[in-house]
């Protein structure tokens, strides 16, 4: 069983490898609702670490399920993000606050060297993303023209 690709960090952050395996399961179980059959299939491969999570983001499906698309979904986001305001403080405060927070819940908050250590992984995922949107975009996300 392979677990879905995303930034380590993040997975990290999220609650690491139990965090991954229950992201996969309701993955595959939103694959299993849908009666789009190349969504279904898109979501599994997310679900199975053969296409990057993220690009699930871009997934016209995806975004539909979430109701993320049609002409009000940037008017709703930006109206979400102007609720939500910038953080209080200075940057070294933010920083602290964010550090407090996760570390309340339990969550390490990795230092700078192990940042910079997961770059090229991070790099390298996002760049395998690109390739498949465009791959994705070409072939109109799986459906016949």
């Amino acid at each position: 069983m392979s677990l879905p690709q995303m930034n380590p960090l993040a997975a990290k952050l999220m609650g690491g490898t139990d965090f991954r395996r229950r992201l996969r399961d309701q993955i595959l179980a939103r694959a299993a609702e849908t009666d789009d059959p190349a969504f279904a299939q898109r979501l599994r491969e997310a679900a199975d670490g053969k296409r990057p999570l993220r690009t699930l983001l871009h997934d016209p499906a995806f975004l539909a399920s979430m109701k993320m698309d049609g002409p009000d979904a940037e008017r709703r986001l930006d109206e979400a993000i102007a609720e939500a305001g910038p953080p209080a403080g200075t940057p070294e405060e933010v920083r602290e606050q964010w550090r407090e927070k996760l570390a309340e819940i339990g969550i390490p908050v990795p230092d700078a060297e192990e940042a910079r250590a997961l770059l090229p992984d991070v790099l390298e995922l996002q760049q395998r993303a690109r390739e498949v949107l465009a791959a994705d975009r070409a072939n109109n996300w799986g459906h016949d023209r």
